[in-house]
């Protein structure tokens, strides 16, 4: 049985325990977001980050089974993969390769954002990393030190594509702006990234930015993230998707992992 809650803050009213009819992908962003912010908020400590953001797959699911229904699928990306994969650890990286297909795709190295501890970066960063090496058939390479790009590069083989999150997009646009990624050998992948003043977008990335590379530069922004700035010189390469800088739906997030499977596969 639903049960209907107003919220003086937002002047929305919002349904726990599932809600009768549709709703659009938008409006179930809302409902999961207010569900969070009641319970699950953001700490403030930023010692408390990491242990927030580790939790936030299963707390996510959570809130979707609560507010949209259980009677849906709501598992998150990567939790559910079963056999098929193959989990090593190199110097360079934690390597995450489809059985079977390992030469079918580019080489992915994933670059996580700052702020993550161990737990955070099993429980929370790698799963989908594990479904999008089985949905592009790709090996993923994700990186124990993300600011160590430069030495992952010259380990990798080409063809590649590089894909960062929040933060690291600084350490994937300082490497292209000095020539170390190329529109010829590489993609580019930045989801939801956190881009500061100091570094220009049209100008470090001008070579994927050109009219004859129209497919080597993918942008995953949230409708609703305002933890970020989008920048008007990636808007003709940015999907835009249901989200928060940290909180979508689970359905969101295993599209955000089909979106940049797609991308690899091209």
């Amino acid at each position: 049985m639903s049960e209907p809650v107003f919220d003086a803050a937002t002047g929305r009213t919002f349904h726990v325990g599932g809600h009768e009819g549709t709703l659009s992908p938008e409006e179930e962003l809302l409902q999961i977001d207010w569900y969070m912010g009641q319970h699950h908020p953001q700490p403030q400590d930023p010692h408390e980050y990491a242990g927030w953001v580790a939790r936030l797959p299963d707390r996510l699911t959570h809130a979707a089974m609560m507010v949209l229904g259980a009677a849906r699928d709501h598992s998150w990306p990567g939790t559910n993969l079963g056999a098929g994969l193959t989990i090593s650890t190199t110097p360079v990286a934690e390597v995450f390769t489809p059985d079977g297909q390992a030469a079918t795709g580019p080489r992915v190295l994933a670059l996580r954002p700052e702020g993550l501890d161990d737990t955070a970066r099993a429980m929370a960063w790698q799963p989908p990393l594990a479904a999008l090496a089985v949905q592009a058939g790709a090996e993923v390479w994700d990186l124990h030190d993300p600011a160590a790009l430069s030495g992952a590069l010259a380990a990798a083989q080409s063809p590649l594509v590089v894909l960062g999150a929040g933060s690291a997009a600084r350490t994937i646009l300082r490497a292209a702006a000095a020539g170390e990624l190329s529109p010829a050998t590489c993609r580019i992948v930045l989801s939801r990234p956190d881009i500061p003043d100091t570094i220009d977008p049209a100008t470090a990335l001008a070579g994927f930015l050109e009219e004859e590379h129209p497919d080597r530069l993918l942008v995953l922004s949230g409708t609703h993230d305002v933890t970020v700035t989008a920048h008007p010189a990636l808007a003709g390469h940015t999907t835009w998707l249901p989200a928060t800088h940290h909180v979508c739906t689970p359905a969101t997030a295993r599209e955000r992992v089909r979106l940049i499977a797609e991308f690899i596969r091209r």
